[in-house]
């Protein structure tokens, strides 16, 4: 694990190793959120060897996860896979904290853009990504998940959304 980005009292951590306690703190927030749908070890490993696992901290308090990985066919293009923010600190401005933050990240590695997919019904993950951080809906997945699973996804650019957040 590394900080790697300090901003008051606001950390993001990533996690390089796949440590058994790490792991399965990751899968136990994952399946609080998603339930039986939620992701098991057999995922979190690769995501942390390959991808982008990061937790947002306030102080020392985990307050969120998420879990990007690179798109095969446009490398400067990071999907945001899963995005968390644990209950006791929803409707407290985390989430776009956190969001801000892994854009920083981002840019800071120079990737231009991101993706992701959101429940249509999600209405406070569509704010976040429409309305403060400026992403545009580039389509509509019918039953992406499953029957009934319809997924918006949304598509930004990381410099221009930083400046506009």
């Amino acid at each position: 694990m590394r900080n790697i980005y300090t901003n008051n009292d606001f950390n993001i951590q990533i996690i390089n190793k796949p440590d058994l306690s790490i792991v399965e703190e990751i899968r136990s927030i994952d399946q609080l959120e998603w339930g039986d749908v939620g992701i098991n070890e057999w995922v979190i490993s690769p995501f942390i060897l390959h991808g982008l696992v990061i937790f947002g901290l306030k102080g020392e308090k985990k307050t969120s996860l998420a879990i990007l990985f690179r798109d095969y066919e446009d490398p400067t293009l990071m999907y945001l896979f899963d995005f968390i923010i644990l209950p006791d600190f929803r409707k407290k401005g985390i989430g776009k904290r956190f969001f801000k933050e892994i854009l920083v990240y981002l840019n800071s590695q120079n990737l231009s853009k991101i993706s992701l997919t959101v429940d249509s019904k999600n209405s406070s993950a569509i704010k976040i990504y429409k309305d403060f951080a400026g992403m545009t809906l580039d389509c509509n997945y019918k039953n992406l998940y499953g029957q009934g699973e319809d997924r918006l996804y949304f598509k930004g650019n990381i410099t221009q959304m930083l400046s506009e957040v």
